[in-house]
């Protein structure tokens, strides 16, 4: 329901394509489809209501690109499309994070990156999963994230460089918002093998020789309803 100004609002939605649907007595129902809402994202959706008939259904095929003009966040979202097409030699997701703008990878510690943002001190960086604090604030020696989320575990995440608003108030260099993937309302899985070594790497610019080098990563994933049309898991 919107207030008497006609301003609305809608929380707590899961990253995914969504269909709006806005109707009023006297009014054609207004259709909005494809709305795009991505992981830490703001979404403004204006509509204006033409008058007819209550039978009447205004479809909105095409619209202008929506900006995130709630927000003077400066950050950059990493889809799921290209956790699956981008390489990675340790199966890690938040390796990705080497694509964004003004993120500087300083070291790798096991599989997890240790960079800085914008500039910012490296570990000083606020993680969270799914909506909850992620950050690990224990022992200086390894990354802040508590547990690296597996690429088939990840729907998609948002690192936050600038201007970042004040609920993210624990952060020195940066912010990285995480979101895992749904379930369906059909059980489904995986399996994998991750295979590396030195017959598909290239050589060294300044080696002579390749380096011997052996990788198999095994795995799998399971997906489905906890109760169905209302909670999945995967």
């Amino acid at each position: 329901m919107t207030n008497d100004a006609g301003l609305y609002r809608v929380t707590g939605l899961n990253p995914g394509i969504y269909r709006l649907e806005i109707e009023a007595a006297g009014f054609q129902k207004l259709v909005r489809p494809g709305i795009v809402v991505q992981v830490s994202q703001t979404v403004q959706v204006d509509a204006e209501l033409q008058v007819g008939n209550v039978q009447e259904t205004l479809n909105v095929t095409a619209a202008a690109p929506m900006l995130e003009a709630q927000s003077a966040t400066v950050g950059q979202v990493v889809e799921r499309r290209m956790i699956d097409g981008m390489p990675m030699p340790n199966r890690t997701s938040t390796a990705l994070i080497a694509l964004i703008p003004g993120a500087v990878i300083q070291n790798v510690a096991g599989d997890i990156p240790i960079f800085s943002v914008a500039g910012g001190r490296m570990r000083n960086q606020q993680f969270t999963l799914d909506g909850g604090n992620h950050t690990n604030t224990v022992g200086l020696a390894v990354n802040q994230s508590q547990v690296p989320l597996p690429m088939d575990a990840m729907q998609e995440f948002r690192v936050l460089a600038n201007n970042y608003s004040a609920e993210y108030g624990q952060s020195q260099s940066g912010v990285v918002t995480l979101a895992t993937r749904a379930g369906t309302n059909v059980f489904h899985g995986n399996l994998f093998e991750y295979l590396r070594n030195e017959a598909l790497d290239a050589r060294d610019f300044f080696a002579s020789s390749r380096a011997k080098f052996r990788q198999n990563q095994f795995g799998g994933g399971i997906g489905g309803p906890i109760r169905k049309d209302h909670t999945t898991s995967s």
